[in-house]
């Protein structure tokens, strides 16, 4: 265990979809930390402070003791090994865990689309970006393809890496909750839709998720 003294310390933006599974799993399995805000709509990721923290000067990263790492999917990993939650977020069996890793993998290259998609249509004009029409095109395409596997997984298991909730449901969750911007709807995957709403219902999720909510709210145009 890699862990000194020092409180383990995430660095993120709540507006960020990896930064809140990072958050979400803490909160889940009551993991002690404390957030430092990286406000990336103001540059904070690309200060000299944060890239001595992490040089790609992307979100999040944590502090745990003279231990440093970044990319949400190590982290969360790291943090089931190093914290000893419980064998469920990150099982120790080893097809177990390679099905959680398998999702994970997967994760970058199929519901990371989400991300791309709402970038263009949300935050791009808000930075004053010219939208990308090839991803525009591309992303809910990929993301489609992607929703309709992960709804053959939910119908053979509860969850997306089996029986029980893992750092995999995190991840996709809180990947998906992005989509609310557009907004988007599950309705058309029932599994996907039922696992959606009981994880984005949890009172830990709720927290998490409350800057989301306001900005989704404030998206609604007013009547």
């Amino acid at each position: 265990m890699l862990t000194g003294v020092a409180m383990l310390v995430i660095y993120g933006d709540l507006l960020s979809q990896p930064t809140r599974a990072v958050l979400l799993l803490c909160k889940l399995a009551k993991i002690p930390y404390q957030f430092q805000l990286i406000r990336v709509a103001k540059g904070d990721q690309r200060k000299p402070e944060y890239l001595a923290i992490n040089p790609d000067g992307r979100i999040p990263a944590i502090q745990d003791g003279n231990f440093t790492l970044s990319e949400s999917h190590a982290i969360l990993a790291y943090l089931c090994e190093s914290r000893g939650v419980a064998d469920h977020w990150y099982p120790r069996d080893l097809g177990r865990r390679a099905v959680v890793d398998r999702f994970l993998h997967w994760h970058h290259t199929n519901l990371r689309h989400a991300h791309h998609w709402v970038w263009e249509l949300k935050w791009a004009p808000l930075f004053g970006r010219q939208q990308r029409p090839w991803v525009l095109e591309e992303s809910p395409i990929v993301l489609e393809r992607a929703l309709k596997v992960m709804e053959k997984w939910l119908t053979a298991t509860p969850y997306l890496a089996g029986a029980e909730i893992s750092i995999a449901d995190l991840s996709a969750l809180c990947e998906l909750s992005q989509l609310e911007l557009i907004p988007y709807s599950f309705s058309s995957y029932p599994k996907l839709h039922a696992w959606y709403q009981l994880l984005r219902n949890l009172p830990e999720t709720r927290e998490i998720h409350s800057l989301l909510d306001k900005s989704v709210s404030q998206s609604q145009p007013k009547l």
